[in-house]
């Protein structure tokens, strides 16, 4: 009993110890921390945080692996799933995204964030009806998220309902204000109405894209590039703004 109370403690010291590395961005430490404590008593969020510090570096495929031998430990676990199936998607594996993310749905069918990041796959393919269908579950559990209204209204964009889109777009913006691909897809629905003044102005609000730090579950829309303008941006209407 002693040593098992001893080996506990030893994790959660080392596991803090990784935390604090982390956020101080000394991430050789962390990860040795938090192998530590894997070693001495393995653990989910030990887990989740050095595939983290992985992903924070954007070593992908370290992260990958840590995610998936958790997934050995704790094979039905909702989040580690989500996350893996994120960063496939970052990875441009759409496949294997899908198969996680769907995975991740039998055990979770109303988190928004795996509802978001499978939905904008199926958006990625034109399948605007379904993804709406999925969308919808999540609005309303998140129902102020500015990623899930723009990628709703980039739907809308590509069934050609336009006054839908900038309505969902314009609460987006109301939302994020600062997201940049969201003013770009609203001043790209306004050139595709004519709505050229508009269209200028949303483009001139668009800000510098924020450096991302690789967390698995930011907005991995970022880090593709628009479209030309005039087409529908397939691009990023199937990734979660």
């Amino acid at each position: 009993m002693l040593q098992e109370t001893m080996m506990t403690i030893t994790t959660a010291v080392s596991s803090r110890s990784g935390l604090c590395h982390m956020y101080l961005r000394q991430y050789d430490s962390s990860i040795d921390c938090f192998t530590k404590a894997n070693a001495i008593q393995r653990h989910d969020v030990t887990f989740m945080q050095l595939g983290k510090v992985y992903a924070l570096q954007e070593d992908y495929k370290s992260a990958i692996d840590v995610y998936t031998e958790a997934l050995e430990f704790s094979p039905e676990h909702a989040e580690l799933l989500t996350t893996l199936g994120i960063l496939y998607l970052r990875m441009g594996e759409n496949f294997k995204a899908f198969d996680y993310l769907g995975n991740a749905l039998t055990h979770d069918p109303k988190n928004a964030k795996t509802i978001l990041a499978a939905g904008s796959i199926i958006q990625d393919h034109s399948d605007m009806d379904v993804a709406l269908i999925k969308y919808r579950v999540a609005a309303v559990h998140t129902p102020n998220s500015a990623q899930l209204w723009n990628n709703i209204g980039m739907c809308f964009f590509g069934k050609t309902k336009y006054v839908a889109a900038i309505a969902c777009l314009k609460r987006a913006l109301y939302l994020d204000p600062f997201e940049w691909i969201i003013s770009y897809n609203l001043g790209l629905v306004h050139l595709n109405t004519g709505q050229f003044a508009s269209g200028e102005q949303a483009d001139a609000e668009q800000v510098q894209e924020p450096l991302s730090e690789g967390d698995p579950s930011d907005a991995e829309h970022r880090r593709r590039q628009p479209k030309e303008l005039g087409q529908p941006p397939r691009e990023e209407s199937s990734k979660p703004a």
